[in-house]
């Protein structure tokens, strides 16, 4: 079981704590067996357009070229590479120019303001983008075509099997969505939008894969997506529907589950052996629920009760005792998004509604506040006088102080403020 356990240390070292899916992906499933595991992921080969996508990245300072999984996280983003491994890697000059450039700092700066308003990227990131604009729309295009890109997988070889570039992905991302920032604050909405799909595909090549870190890592692109979406003034047809697509949650719920078959030698779920397996399983079966109603109180519980009732064999009740918290945080990660995601719908909900009045004017009431997660919260809707909507989530439902990472605000000012006025408004109350 230490594979479990360095899955879960892994994902502390990539984010500091703990740390969608494209629309119509088929997410993962939880498998009873091995073979069931090993026939949902059969092995492939790293497909041309990855294989494009590392050789576009690389000049940009971004590496995508896989490394083995255990060594991703605490490898140096800006290393040069130590082997020939054939793949194209970018120059350490290229490495450091790239991190120089603070892309994260801005994406999440500018998500962490309340309204529609974007500030002016750094002059350095700025002609960054501009020097590099053809290389940077190469590499949309390279993603949409088609399947999109595919590492390859050989679950057979447990931990040791290929995988991603978790950094390099991450880092691309960012880009993608500080490109999309910057077009959406110029008033070029289309290409704001391309650029949110172009991450949203992106995260195709992380949702068809087995490991329970590239749901992690859908899930820290996913909330940056949600965030860039709210700062581009369109209704943005069809992503309300992506944003409150169960199945990236449920993704999230199979990879869990499926961690245990990167033990080698687990056949089944049957005897002391499979026990860590049925533990999950049995927790994932509890929290298949409206995910607002878990605090990090009640999955403690629900995980106490789950071992006591499935494992049997000495000690493992204290090491399976040292996994909740990181259960917990990423439940708890989990919460947080369906709600960002949730609020940024109704962003889009109340702006598509304004589009198709005669008057281009917000709702006087938006029909779908409260009726998405966490109905018993508190959502509010305030359309006002002076050409603005206020959307926001009141709750003591969540705990500011969780370690998380960079949040979303839960409330949004949405539209250009025309000057000071009354409001009516709308609002569904707590239970």
């Amino acid at each position: 079981m230490l594979i479990a356990v360095s899955a879960f240390a892994i994902l502390s070292i990539v984010f500091g704590a703990a740390p969608a899916v494209a629309f119509g992906s088929d997410p993962p499933y939880p498998a009873a067996f091995r073979s069931e595991f090993e026939a949902q992921f059969p092995t492939c080969e790293t497909n041309e357009q990855a294989l494009e996508l590392e050789r576009l990245s690389a000049p940009l300072g971004i590496d995508l070229v896989p490394k083995p999984f255990a060594e991703d996280p605490a490898a140096l983003p800006d290393a040069a590479p130590t082997v020939d491994d054939g793949r194209t890697h970018p120059t350490l000059e290229a490495s450091e120019l790239f991190q120089s450039l603070a892309v994260g700092a801005f994406v999440r700066h500018e998500l962490g303001v309340t309204d529609e308003g974007i500030g002016r990227p750094s002059a350095q990131l700025e002609n960054f983008l501009s020097d590099h604009d053809g290389e940077i729309a190469t590499i949309q295009s390279v993603i949409r075509k088609g399947s999109g890109p595919q590492w390859g997988v050989n679950v057979s070889q447990g931990s040791h099997g290929p995988t991603l570039s978790f950094l390099g992905i991450i880092q691309l991302q960012r880009l993608l969505l500080a490109r999309a920032l910057v077009a959406a604050r110029v008033g070029n909405i289309d290409e704001a939008l391309e650029n949110v799909e172009s991450s949203w595909r992106l995260n195709d090549a992380l949702a068809v894969r087995p490991e329970l870190i590239c749901q992690i890592i859908l899930l820290a692109s996913a909330r940056l997506q949600a965030g860039t979406l709210r700062k581009i003034d369109s209704p943005a047809y069809g992503w309300a529907d992506r944003l409150r697509d169960r199945r990236l949650y449920l993704g999230f719920l199979a990879a869990l589950q499926n961690e245990v078959w990167f033990w080698p030698g687990l056949v089944d779920l049957t005897g002391d052996d499979g026990s860590y397996g049925r533990v999950l399983r049995r927790v994932a079966d509890e929290i298949d629920l409206d995910p607002c109603i878990w605090s990090p109180e009640t999955l403690k519980k629900t995980w106490a009760e789950a071992v006591q009732a499935e494992t049997r064999a000495e000690g493992e009740e204290s090491w399976m005792a040292d996994i909740m918290p990181n259960l917990a945080n990423m439940v708890m990660r989990w919460r947080r998004y369906i709600i960002d995601a949730e609020l940024t719908a109704l962003v889009l909900d109340a702006r598509a509604q304004r589009a198709a009045s005669r008057r281009n004017g917000w709702p006087a009431k938006l029909l779908s506040v409260g009726f998405g997660p966490c109905p018993r919260a508190r959502w509010v809707y305030l359309p006002l006088s002076n050409g603005t909507a206020r959307i926001a989530f009141e709750s003591s439902l969540l705990d500011e102080n969780e370690s998380m990472g960079p949040l979303l605000p839960l409330e949004f000012i949405a539209g250009i403020p025309s000057g000071p006025g009354w409001f009516i408004f709308f609002v569904v109350p707590s239970f």
